[in-house]
C-alpha cells in the first residue's frame, strides 16, 4: 500500500472582459466533484484538509490573495493506494 493524495481546486466558471475569473464553482459543486471522482475511482479517503498552496504558476486561476501573497484555495484528499 502506497499513501497518496489528490488535491481539488474550485474551478474557475466564467471571465471577465479581462480575461480574470469572475465565477467559481461553489463549495457544493466542488464537493461533489470530489464525490464523484471518489465513487469512479472506488477511493475510500483517509482524512480531507483544506490549504492554502503558494502559487508558483502564475497560469493558474483559482488563487486568494492573503497578506503573503497569492495562495491556491485547495481541497487535498489523503488516501491508501493498494
Amino acid at each position: 500500500m502506497v499513501l497518496r493524495y489528490h488535491d481539488f481546486r474550485p474551478q474557475p466558471l466564467e471571465h471577465n472582459f479581462l480575461g480574470g475569473v469572475s465565477k467559481y464553482e461553489t463549495i457544493l459543486e466542488l464537493i461533489a466533484r470530489i464525490n464523484s471522482w471518489l465513487a469512479a475511482e472506488s477511493i475510500r479517503p483517509l482524512n480531507v484538509e483544506t490549504l492554502l498552496i503558494p502559487c508558483i504558476n502564475s497560469e493558474l486561476k483559482s488563487e486568494v490573495v492573503v497578506d503573503s501573497g497569492i495562495h491556491l484555495q485547495t481541497v487535498r484528499v489523503w488516501y491508501l493506494d493498494e
